[in-house]
């Protein structure tokens, strides 16, 4: 089957389209993990900050 140029251009848009809005989904979903991960850290840190300076050396 045969498509007109155009149909087959649009296309392609619409499935690149789609694959950026995926990626950035997924760099939006992984910011808000490191943004829990660092909050994590500041208190544990807080709570363990002799411990984590032993540790460090």
């Amino acid at each position: 089957m045969t498509t007109p140029r155009n149909a087959q251009a649009r296309r392609n848009v619409q499935a690149r389209r789609n694959v950026q809005a995926r990626r950035n989904v997924q760099e939006i979903s992984s910011k808000s993990q490191f943004d829990k991960a660092m909050e994590a850290y500041k208190q544990v840190s807080k709570q363990y900050r002799n411990a984590l300076r032993e540790l460090a050396k």
